[in-house]
């Protein structure tokens, strides 16, 4: 979806949404031959080789949407005082402008870092707990109710929901987003503010004045970014 609102009145805005799914086989191989029934924990079906670890890409982003505007103030010359001369001189030519973007969480990759899993397994998964019943995910979304002195010790996906495997058997977890999980989305907010003054005749020669303002929210994307990679249980 693309909306476009070229200058009129003084404001300007384009609006971009993309709504998508990616979907791979590549990433985190826990085998490189086909599955055997059997030799995947809690079921019995056969996969060929490397159909099992077709899902959402590491890089799935289902919802992408932003936002630009540019603002021509309505003050001073030619507008709102600018019969005024010191409202002309302190308020023409002002011009706001703003960038706003959203992006959804990547899905999660799980691993386990303790499982004992079939010998020439690629990588170690866990699998779903056959008893566990709700969602795996707890504590609400990414972040709720920490606090600096609390945060190491709050967990948002809930280990009950998974279990080791054996010696015999492979993980049989989504390669990612099981039961749903991606990491946190992330969203910015950048605007400025500027004026252009004229020190020449005509306009030759201009001066800008411009204050700027990068991801107003404070929004860390290093730390949105771990969170969004693969996660050990």
């Amino acid at each position: 979806l693309f909306i476009q609102q070229r200058m009129s009145h003084g404001l300007s805005f384009m609006l971009s949404y993309t709504f998508s799914k990616t979907i791979d086989d590549v990433g985190t191989f826990r085998t490189g031959f086909a599955i055997p029934a059997g030799a995947l924990a809690n079921s019995t079906k056969a996969y060929p080789i490397d159909r099992i670890e077709r899902s959402r890409s590491v890089q799935d982003q289902p919802q992408n949407l932003v936002i630009t505007t540019v603002y021509d103030l309505p003050f001073g010359r030619n507008h709102i005082g600018g019969g005024n001369p010191i409202v002309r001189a302190l308020t023409s030519d002002w011009q706001l402008s703003g960038v706003f973007f959203y992006v959804s969480g990547n899905p999660l990759a799980l691993t386990s870092a303790a499982c004992t899993g079939l010998t020439g397994q690629g990588t170690c998964m866990p699998a779903y707990n056959p008893n566990f019943t709700g969602s795996a995910r707890q504590n609400g979304g990414w972040g709720h109710g920490a606090t600096r002195a609390n945060l190491s010790t709050i967990q948002y996906i809930n280990p009950a929901a998974f279990e080791e495997v054996g010696e015999t058997v492979i993980g049989n977890v989504a390669r990612t987003a099981p039961d749903g999980l991606r990491g946190p989305g992330n969203y910015d907010i950048d605007a400025s503010i500027r004026r252009t003054f004229n020190i020449w005749k005509n306009g030759r020669v201009k001066f800008v004045f411009d204050a700027s303002v990068f991801n107003a929210v404070n929004r860390s994307e290093e730390h949105t970014s771990e969170l969004q990679s693969h996660h050990d249980l």
